[in-house]
């Protein structure tokens, strides 16, 4: 019969090296997530997420088409930036974005649209906006008269309720027909009170991907509303990398 004798000093050694392997796991993952990855496309079909360090070297498939298409491309959701927006009389609004989204000036597009912003991605194959309007009803009534009035013809049209925060709201999911393209649209509308948010995206349906979804539901789910400040009657945006925002709030 053999018995185990534990000293103070092999207990101590072995938490130790528990500790030590515990902390070189948490290491791997981080630098597996921060490490840049290649998203590759064949044929519009298969969808493949490699590190950016990979090498290919040859691709062989068997397909009717005489030049399948192969995409690749850095995966543009990895690094996220919040943009900050202000105006007079109006909440602080704030949400994320990936780095590889472009944001373009505020228009004041009248009495009901107070803000508007388009942004788009750089390959210019993603396009959308986002807009505050000032309602004089509820969010619900003001959908169902959006939807009846409506001149776009949809092939395909679902619609959901959301909650960001305490924001009560809906999100459409479309494919819908333009002059020579089908395009698959994604909407937001949230309800703060008389404010109303609103998320766009647009992309061709030849060139949908789902991470685009993805991304879309980050960037409304990270809508982070403020109590209306005093400010200059004069819009801004700011924009700040996350880990700015983060440390910034945190102190």
């Amino acid at each position: 019969m053999y018995i185990l004798v534990l000293t103070r000093r092999k207990y101590l050694l072995i938490t130790v090296i528990s500790i030590i392997l515990v902390l070189a796991y948490a290491l791997v993952g981080i630098i597996r997530h921060t490490l840049p990855e290649t998203e590759i496309v064949i044929a519009r079909r298969v969808s493949l997420i490699l590190p950016h360090s990979t090498k290919m070297s040859d691709i062989y498939m068997s397909s009717k088409e005489s030049s399948p298409i192969i995409e690749t491309g850095l995966r543009f959701e990895d690094k996220w930036k919040t943009a900050t927006i202000q105006q007079y009389d109006m909440s602080e609004i704030t949400f994320q974005y990936p780095d590889a989204l472009r944001l373009d000036e505020i228009i004041n597009l009248g009495q009901e649209i107070r803000i508007h912003m388009n942004f788009h991605h750089t390959n210019n194959k993603v396009h959308g906006f986002f807009q505050v309007w000032k309602l004089d009803r509820n969010l619900e009534e003001f959908l169902n008269e959006s939807k009846k009035y409506s001149s776009m013809t949809f092939i395909n049209f679902s619609e959901s309720a959301i909650k960001v925060q305490e924001l009560n709201g809906f999100m459409w999911e479309y494919v819908f027909m333009d002059t020579k393209n089908d395009i698959k649209g994604f909407e937001v509308f949230l309800e703060n009170g008389n404010e109303m948010y609103r998320f766009s995206m647009f992309v061709l349906s030849t060139d949908y991907k789902p991470q685009y979804k993805r991304i879309f539901k980050r960037m409304y789910k990270s809508l982070r509303i403020k109590k209306a400040a005093i400010l200059p009657d004069l819009s801004f945006v700011g924009f700040e990398s996350h880990r700015e925002h983060a440390m910034r709030t945190k102190y």
